[in-house]
């Protein structure tokens, strides 16, 4: 508590430390920006004013603060009355001792009393001290209240500063957990499809040899179940392949990457999370080009925006479209989704970091915001649109060249 008390005490005297301007003459309501510090001022004035600062619930902010601030220092004034007013949704607001929320409609807040002060405070509030016969020493102790007015608001500010960037660590903890168990669970698949490689190849390759010989006797039936067993069985082990490729950490832009081995590869990844039910569209332009890309990080970035449709689209299906078109010196990359949309008003931040539209507890806010980071890495733009209600398109513009 000592502590607390000398910090508190270094806080206000250096509040009160301002030069001395000398006040001038009063009238009914007067605003006063400063006033030579009277040495009538009772030590215990200050004392008790000190403690109540001390006391106060900065804790419940600044209103509940200065209230208790407030109810101290009348109590040491009698026949005075001390209000502070500040605005709040465009009103002013009166703070007083014992309620809070009374709008001010003119300047004065104790129009019954023959002299009231306005004193300036913090963030364009105002403290108010009144009576039927205002002295110069109890102007000078408001002065003082005023500087403990002033802050508790710079200490509000500072706490809820605080608290913003302490939620934020603990959102990038969490992240970071997250992302932690993820590429622990990517390396076992990773190792997992590794070992199923094998087997896989020894299926592809018995089967082929079972297809031949029911060819050879004329056994049509058979080798179309055989045929279809092998083709299963390829399906499965270039997943395997394109899994570890993928788990692999990215080399880096290598020149020849294929968008629609990109969009495939994704497509192929994604398919758990669409389900079978919903109806995914490929339309490639002629002639694409191949790109300077990491082949990773696209598939990675395509997987999220394919993810991101797939919580969009209603329960019982929908539909996904890919297209890839050649755009002069970039290629342009279309996914459009007949989900939910997105609300207008949020499409210019559903890139931010840890911003989502999920429900809480579903959603890290950062697959779009991964989107965004591999795309610019590429010299390339990524565009949201939606009605808010029937679709979703995102566009993506990569450069053939990096600059």
């Amino acid at each position: 508590m000592s502590d607390e008390r000398t910090r508190l005490e270094a806080e206000f005297d250096a509040a009160t430390s301002q030069p001395p301007q000398s006040a001038g003459p009063k009238t009914k309501t007067s605003r006063v920006t400063g006033l030579t510090q009277p040495r009538g001022v009772p030590g215990e004035w200050l004392d008790r004013l000190l403690c109540a600062t001390a006391d106060a619930p900065l804790l419940d902010g600044p209103v509940a603060a200065i209230q208790h601030v407030l109810s101290a220092a009348e109590a040491l004034m009698p026949g005075h009355d001390l209000g502070v007013v500040f605005v709040r949704d465009g009103a002013r607001v009166a703070l007083l001792a014992s309620r809070v929320g009374d709008e001010v409609p003119a300047d004065r807040l104790f129009p019954t009393r023959q002299d009231e002060q306005v004193i300036s405070a913090s963030q364009g509030a105002t403290l108010h001290v009144a009576a039927d016969a205002l002295g110069e020493l109890e102007l000078g102790f408001a002065l003082r209240v005023a500087d403990v007015v002033r802050m508790i608001f710079r200490t509000s500010d500072a706490t809820r500063r605080e608290r913003a960037l302490e939620s934020r660590v603990q959102a990038l903890r969490a992240q970071l957990t997250r992302t932690e168990r993820l590429a622990s669970v990517g390396q076992i698949a990773a190792q997992a499809a590794h070992e199923l490689n094998n087997p896989l190849s020894a299926v592809v390759a018995y089967g082929g040899e079972l297809r031949r010989r029911a060819d050879q006797r004329g056994d049509g039936a058979e080798a179309a179940l055989v045929a279809r067993i092998v083709e299963a069985a390829e399906r499965s082990r270039t997943i395997a392949r394109d899994l570890v490729a993928f788990a692999r950490p990215p080399r880096g832009l290598e020149a020849g990457v294929s968008i629609i081995d990109v969009v495939e590869r994704a497509v192929a990844f994604s398919a758990h999370a669409l389900g079978a039910d919903v109806e995914v569209e490929r339309s490639y332009g002629r002639d694409l080009p191949t790109l300077y890309a990491s082949s990773s990080e696209l598939t990675q970035a395509l997987v999220n925006l394919l993810s991101n449709a797939a919580h969009a689209l209603p329960a019982d299906g929908g539909r996904v479209s890919i297209a890839v078109e050649s755009r002069g010196e970039s290629i342009e990359l279309v996914v459009r989704d007949n989900g939910h949309g997105i609300p207008h008003a949020l499409l210019t931040r559903v890139f931010e970091p840890f911003f989502s539209t999920k429900p809480e507890g579903e959603g890290s806010g950062l697959g779009l915001a991964i989107v965004t980071e591999v795309v610019e890495q590429h010299g390339g733009t990524v565009t949201a649109d939606s009605d808010g209600a029937t679709f979703t398109v995102f566009t993506i513009q990569l450069p053939l060249q990096r600059s």
